[in-house]
This record gives structure tokens, C-alpha cells and sequence, in this order.
């Protein structure tokens, strides 16, 4: 029952009570204001109410009216989750340390087997660790090795935590009857005789087993009995002194083996590694050349070519699927490895030179052609001729470096119009060629020209809506700097020109790597509103995080756009984890009102799949001129993912998640597509379509999957990818600094670029130097990758050789406009 009392009402006029917008019962059955426009009465709750926040309202009968918010509340109920731990061949275990985590939190531990009390349908993570010889390896119901594990139960839940012991290992664990396995073990007492056994019967080895002074051996050998049938045998090991024995299992059946595909192909491909009759359950190590595939995603090498997912595990046959990226290396013969603990197989593949950046392929005679080509000989002389002539290139001698790899350009020489043969060659004999048409010197062609310089740390910037929502502004626009200040750019008869004062100076930043003023969205409504949004990194209590605030804008006597210093700035939502990199921090307004927030996860991996944590996320909330009554200046849209899910420790805010860096994104005001650019670990830069909510699997997956062997939930694929390898710089200031930076859907009604780019979506990257158009899909279907078999959106490139590409983009009047880090805002022509 909610009692209710109001004021200010019409005198002695009957006031009526609405939940919700729709009537309801009160008493007394009627309401009449006092003399003084007083009332009081109650009403009860609806027992359909959903968790969350409801509208009271109460209106007389000259629709004066007023409303206050109840939150109804489903009471907590309880469940048990039992973790218990057993070895892989199904023995017992116990003791294995324990924790149950929420919102980033250990909240619980114990030693197994362990009880655990957890709310009904709250999220939780649960993480079992290693002791001793023993190492988690998967969860029995799901034959997954994910480490912590995400858990939600509403009744009684017991798992099993799978854990493989590192005190014997048999080699190989795989094979027909007869195969010999070569046993080697540690943690045994010293000096003492060891005994093998095949499924309870001792079996002869090659030689009479006794450990070192450490307790380990190793080289014993047995032969499987020819005897024994298909499936899972035990192995035991056990000494004669301190009775220790440790087991694990032998599969009869064929030998492990992987089949690669593609099998040859130029650096930065995608290869996908597929492998049977491995142990059931097995962590699998992914190597090229005998170089680890790994980062730090699984606790490997960071900087290293990504295997992709992270952690590679058999499942019950004993099969896997991944996929690995082509590192730098030379032209010729190389070997893909997968092995577990016992097993592998090895595949050849076939390295080919070739050039993924070779730009333009049109264009005038003294055309600027740069390219980064790989794959070839390594420390060869590497030589460019146009129709068999050897042209000057700049550097002008090019040798190829210990991994093959060269960057350069040259110029179109004086020849004439038509197609022409371009050669890259090296040393050895291996060369790759490709053509440039020369077309007449009046054909149009793109180029980038700075219109504002001077700037500093320049990370975004908006044009303002000065002419109502979903109508083109006058061309005045904002740029933010890191360091705080907004920069007004007025458009005065063609012309831009930087306002004398910076519409504010953003105080109280915290300026880091990639934190700082980092975002910007300006309201649809500007004409009525005059509201900015910016997205910064602040400490709070000693403790980095990131704010959406607002402004008010007003125009002060010298006509300048500045903030109204009588409002100052607001907090919109805060709580958004920070740290000095990977914050993200991207705004966009949908045709809605709605606000959409990219976040990173601070290079902090996991929060990226955490459902109570804000960051690795996009957002979408819809900001309010007034607080509401929770005293926000924000609601959450009904129609997000998560508004429903009984968990109050989920965060209803969230529209997607499982993304590491979603350095910028787009809405297409014609469409309502969202894309979305999400910044690559060591191997994929990926563009999603992020229109409807999805998880896009980070940290599990980088770029594009074979499937999606963790199961996860409401996971999408990339629209797409390009690689590290074969285009990453690897000199100069942008060394290994690739980036998917700054995107923006192209639509135009005059002064256009050519017709296959309207619907287009542009974007840049930060190292590379370039713009590339992704095409419209509905046109330009995206083709199927014959390596993974995932789709992959077509693309064009449009500019290169940039010394940074755009941060963020705009489109204004017919044409790109950007902004780099180098301070300068800059205009893409076609002429």
C-alpha cells in the first residue's frame, strides 16, 4: 500500500490516480482536493508489477498534474551452488580454492567441495584455481575451460571443475592399440621404483623405472595392448615408496591430426586450423614456425600473433576448430603446429608475396602510389617497375627487412592513358604485380586538405544541428582536445574560421595516455536545447572513471558560442570504469533522443563479458532536461536488452557488450544502422554491425571466429576485418600502432562523391595512413572468407598515405570532414 499526499491541487476538484498511465482503485474510492487544494488517499501496488521503477500520477480535473516514481522490488530468494573438483579421469578431488565473484568483487570463497549462497538470477562468476600438480581444465556440464566462469541460477546448482594433473604426461594420448607411449612424470618420491599400469593390470616397460633425487623421470615406454578396444583406458602411475599415484587416460583410436585451410596465401590471411582425435578436453597450443600463437588474453606472450579463441580446448571427441593470422614472415614453406600435452600434427603452408596496401590503382600520370608489400625474400633488394622500366621510389633504395616486410611509394611516370603493369620483385625471383590504370588529368580523384591546424590533441568533433534535427547545420562545428578545451568552428561564407574563445575548458580532467575530454555529441535539438554532451576521464576519490556531463550553450556579447556559466555542467552518468587507456568514449544521438556510449575496458579483458560493470560495453540511455525522481538525468530505454533481467546488479543501461576498444561509431541517419569500430589486441581490426544489441565476444574471440566453440551468448560475428600482419607499420612514429579510428556514414544530395559510396561508411586507420570505404551491403553483398567461412563486408580504399588518419569524422554538405591527433581538422575532396 502506497499512501499519497499532494498539494497545489484545484480546490475541492475530484483528483484522479493513474500507475503507470492506466487507472487504479484508491481510497477512498474518490479523491476531492481540500479548500486549500490538498489531498491524501492510498493505493495497493498491482501484483503484476515488474521489477523497477513505476509513475504514481495524480490530476485534477483541470489537468494540473503530478507524478512521483515507486520502485517495486522482487524479494531476494536464495540458491545453493555447489562447486566440487575431480581429476579427468574421474576421480575425486578436494580442496581446490574457490571464489565467487560479483561486480569485479570476491564476495565468497572456500575450498572444495564448496557451498555457496547466491540471489536467484543475480550474475555471478565463479573461479577455481590451480594447486599443486593440479591445473583446472574445464567444467564437466559444459566441457568449457572458461576461467571465471559467468553464473546465474535460480534453484539448487551443482558443477564439477575438471582439473588435469601435470605429474604425468603420456605422449601421445591418442592412437590405436599398439601405439607406444612414452611416459615421463615428477612429484614422486625420490629414489623410489615406479609401476605403470593399463587399466588395473601392469604393464612392462622398456626399462626399470626409478626416480632422480627430485622424484621426476622420464623416457619410459609401454605399448598399449593389442587387445584393447576403442574409447578411454586409465593409465596409473604410482611409486612404491610414499604411495603417491597420480592417473590419466589413454584413447584408443586414430592419431591426432589437423587440417589447415587455406594452405598457402599471403601474410595477414586468415588460416583455419581444425583437429581431430586430440585427448577429449585438452588445452591445444597453436604454432607457426615453432613460434607460439598466443597473447595475453591467455596469459601468453604479449605482442604475439593472436590464435583465435584464446584458449584453444578440444571438446569431448577430442576435436577443435581456430584460426590464426599469417605472421611477417618471408616468401616460401612453413609449418602450422597444433599440439596439447601429448598430441600434434603439422601441415605445411605456402607464404606468397603480395601487397595488401598498394594505393591508388588509378589515377593521373605523377600520381602518389604507396604501398607495404611482405611475403617476399628477407634483406633482399627489392626493385619497382611500371611496364618493365624500374621506376624511383622513395625511400629510393628499398631492401626488405629480416621479416620480409617493406614500405614505400613511387610515382606514376609520364606515359598514357590506359592500364599498365606495376612489378614488386626482390632478389630471389619472387615478385608480385598488379595494374594501374592512368586516366585523363581532368578525371577527379580524392585528397585530403587541412582546413583548421594549430590544435592539440584534437580527438573529436561534431557539427552543430543549428538548423533543427535531421536538417543539414551552417557548417559551424566543435573540436574537443584531449586536454580539455572545445574548440567552435563558425563556417563565414565558405570559410572556416576558429572562434577567438573555446566554448569551455572542460576542468578537472584527468589527462593520461587515452584518457581526457574524449567524446562529444551535440543535442538533435540544439535550436530549442542549446545542450552539448561530452564523454571524460575524471579521478573520483582517488580512483579513474569516466562521465558523461553536459553543457548549455549561449552566445555571449561578442556573438561567441560559449557555455552558460549560470548552468555550468551536469553530470549525466557517471560510474563508467577508467583507466589511462582504453576508455572508448564515442557519442551518438539516434533519430530517438537516445544517447548510445561507447566504453572500453581499460585494457583489463574480462569486465568486457561482465553484465554489472559499464565498461567494454556500448550504452544507451536517454538523457532528461530535469532529473527525474531517482535524481538522474537520465532514463533507460524501455526496449534495452537487459531492462527485464531480475539481476538489480546487472546494469539496464547496457545495449551490447564483449568489445575492447570501441574507439567510434556511427548511426546512419537514414537507416538507423550502427556500426561499430572496435580496436584489435595483435591480430584483427573488426567493424561490427552493432544495430541490434549483441555480445561481439571479446575477450574470448579477436576478429572473426570458426563458429563460436565457447557458446556464447547472443555472440555476432565481425561485418569486417583486416589484419595486423602484412600491414601494421613496423618503422617510424606509427610502429605496430594500428588502429580502426574514426568512422562515419556517407550520404549526399549535391556536390557528391562518386554514386557506389552513397550508404558507404567510412572510416580510417590511425598507423596505416588511409580511408577506406565499407560499401553499402544491400548492394555490395559481403563475400565468404574461404578460409573461416565468414562473411566479409567489400571495401574500398579511397586515400592513403596520410601521416595519421582521422580520429573521428563527420559528414557535412557532400563531404568527409576530420580530425587527427596532430591538431588539425581536415576536409576529403574528389576533384
Amino acid at each position: 500500500t502506497i499512501n499519497i499526499s499532494g498539494n497545489n491541487f484545484i480546490a475541492n476538484s475530484v483528483v484522479t490516480i493513474s500507475y503507470d498511465n492506466a487507472g487504479i482503485a484508491t481510497t477512498p474510492t474518490a479523491i476531492t482536493a481540500t479548500s486549500t487544494g490538498a489531498i491524501t488517499g492510498s493505493i495497493t501496488v498491482p501484483s503484476s508489477s515488474s521489477a523497477g521503477g513505476h509513475t504514481v500520477k495524480a490530476t485534477d480535473g483541470s489537468s494540473n498534474s503530478a507524478s512521483a516514481s515507486f520502485t517495486v522490488t522482487i524479494p531476494a530468494t536464495t540458491s545453493k551452488l555447489t562447486i566440487s573438483s575431480q581429476d579427468r579421469v574421474g576421480n575425486t578431488i578436494t580442496g581446490y580454492y574457490t571464489a565467487l565473484i560479483q561486480s569485479g568483487k570476491t564476495i565468497a570463497s572456500g575450498f572444495t567441495p564448496v557451498t555457496f549462497t547466491l540471489n536467484s538470477n543475480q550474475q555471478y562468476f565463479v573461479e577455481p584455481t590451480n594447486y599443486g600438480v593440479y591445473v583446472f581444465d574445464h567444467w564437466q556440464d559444459t566441457g568449457l575451460p572458461d576461467n571465471p566462469r559467468s553464473i546465474s541460477i535460480s534453484t539448487a546448482t551443482q558443477l564439477i571443475a575438471v582439473y588435469r594433473t601435470t605429474a604425468i604426461s603420456l605422449s601421445p594420448s591418442t592412437g590405436p592399440a599398439g601405439t607406444t607411449v612414452t611416459v615421463s612424470g615428477n612429484h614422486f618420491s625420490a629414489n623410489s621404483a615406479i609401476t605403470i599400469s593399463f587399466d588395473g593390470t601392469t604393464v612392462t616397460t622398456n626399462l626399470g623405472i626409478v626416480t632422480d633425487s627430485t622424484g621426476s623421470f622420464s623416457g619410459a615406454t609401454f605399448s598399449v595392448p593389442t587387445s584393447s578396444t576403442a574409447g578411454s583406458h586409465l593409465v596409473r602411475v604410482s611409486d612404491g615408496n610414499g604411495g603417491h599415484a597420480y592417473s590419466d587416460s589413454f584413447i584408443v583410436g586414430p592419431s591426432a591430426v589437423i587440417s589447415i585451410s587455406p594452405t598457402s596465401g599471403n601474410v595477414g590471411v586468415a588460416v583455419k586450423v581444425t583437429g581431430t582425435n586430440f585427448a577429449r578436453f585438452s588445452k591445444v597450443s597453436v604454432y607457426f614456425d615453432g613460434t607460439i600463437e598466443s597473447d595475453s588474453r591467455a596469459g601468453g606472450i604479449f605482442g604475439a600473433i593472436s590464435v583465435n579463441p584464446a584458449i584453444v580446448e578440444t571438446d569431448s571427441a577430442g576435436g577443435f576448430a581456430a584460426d590464426i593470422e599469417v605472421p611477417y614472415t618471408a616468401a616460401g614453406a612453413h609449418t602450422v603446429k597444433a599440439t596439447d600435452q601429448s598430441n600434434s600434427d603439422t601441415k605445411g603452408f605456402t607464404v606468397t608475396p603480395g601487397s595488401l596496401l598498394l594505393h591508388p590503382l588509378t589515377g593521373h600520370v605523377g600520381t602518389k602510389v604507396n604501398f607495404h608489400a611482405s611475403g617476399f625474400a628477407a634483406n633482399s633488394a627489392i626493385t619497382i617497375s611500371f611496364d618493365g622500366t624500374q621506376v624511383t621510389t622513395n625511400p629510393n633504395t628499398i631492401t626488405s627487412s629480416s621479416d620480409a616486410e617493406f614500405p614505400g611509394s613511387f610515382t606514376v611516370p609520364t606515359t598514357g592513358i590506359g592500364s599498365h603493369t606495376i612489378l614488386i620483385s626482390d632478389s630471389a625471383g619472387n615478385a608480385y604485380s598488379s595494374t594501374f590504370t592512368v586516366t585523363d588529368p581532368s578525371t577527379p580523384v580524392f585528397n585530403a586538405q587541412n582546413i583548421v591546424t594549430g590544435l592539440s590533441g584534437t580527438d573529436g568533433m561534431a557539427f552543430i544541428p543549428d538548423n533543427g534535427p535531421n536538417t543539414e547545420g551552417s557548417g559551424a562545428f566543435m573540436v574537443i582536445q584531449k586536454s580539455g578545451a572545445v574548440i567552435v568552428v563558425k563556417n563565414i561564407a565558405g570559410t572556416f574560421v576558429k572562434q577567438s574563445v573555446p566554448f569551455v575548458t572542460v576542468p578537472n580532467l584527468q589527462v593520461l595516455a587515452e584518457s581526457g575530454l574524449l567524446g562529444i555529441a551535440i543535442d538533435p535539438n540544439w535550436v530549442t536545447t542549446k545542450m552539448v554532451y561530452f564523454y571524460l576521464t575524471v579521478s573520483v576519490n582517488g580512483v579513474l572513471q569516466n562521465q558523461v556531463v553536459r553543457y548549455t550553450a549561449t552566445t555571449d556579447s561578442s556573438g561567441n558560442i560559449v557555455a552558460d556559466t549560470t548552468k555550468g555542467q551536469q553530470l549525466i552518468i557517471g560510474g563508467i570504469p577508467g583507466a589511462s587507456v582504453h576508455n572508448a568514449g564515442h557519442l551518438k544521438f539516434d533519430s530517438q533522443g537516445n544517447l548510445y556510449i561507447a566504453a572500453g575496458e581499460n585494457h583489463k579483458f574480462t569486465p568486457a563479458q561482465d553484465l554489472t560493470l559499464l565498461s567494454g560495453k556500448i550504452l544507451r540511455i536517454t538523457p532528461l532536461a530535469s532529473a527525474g525522481s531517482n535524481g538522474l538525468l537520465y532514463s533507460i530505454p524501455s526496449a534495452n536488452p537487459f531492462t527485464s533481467n531480475p539481476d538489480p546488479s546487472v546494469r539496464k543501461e547496457i545495449y551490447s557488450y564483449g568489445l575492447r576498444n570501441p574507439f567510434s561509431f556511427d548511426i546512419d541517419s537514414q537507416t538507423g544502422k550502427i556500426y561499430l569500430n572496435n580496436v584489435g589486441e595483435n591480430s584483427w581490426e573488426a567493424i561490427f554491425d552493432g544495430t541490434n544489441p549483441a555480445n561481439f565476444g571479446w575477450p574470448t574471440y579477436e576478429g572473426p571466429t570458426v563458429g563460436n566453440p565457447y557458446q556464447l551468448a547472443s555472440y555476432s560475428e565481425p561485418l569486417y576485418w583486416y589484419p595486423h600482419a602484412g600491414i601494421e607499420p613496423t618503422t617510424g612514429g606509427a610502429n605496430g600502432l594500428e588502429a580502426v579510428t574514426g568512422g562515419a556514414f556517407y550520404h549526399c544530395s549535391v556536390n557528391c562523391y562518386p554514386s557506389q559510396y552513397q550508404g558507404a561508411y567510412f572510416f580510417g586507420d590511425y598507423a596505416i595512413g588511409y580511408i577506406v570505404a565499407l560499401l553499402p551491403t544491400d548492394l555490395n553483398p559481403p563475400v565468404t572468407d574461404l578460409g573461416i567461412g565468414v562473411p566479409k563486408a567489400q571495401v574500398q580504399t579511397v586515400v592513403s598515405g596520410l601521416a595519421f588518419a582521422p580520429i573521428d569524422m563527420s559528414v557535412w554538405h557532400g563531404k568527409i570532414y576530420y580530425v587527427d591527433l596532430n591538431g588539425n581538422v581536415a576536409i576529403l575532396n574528389y576533384s
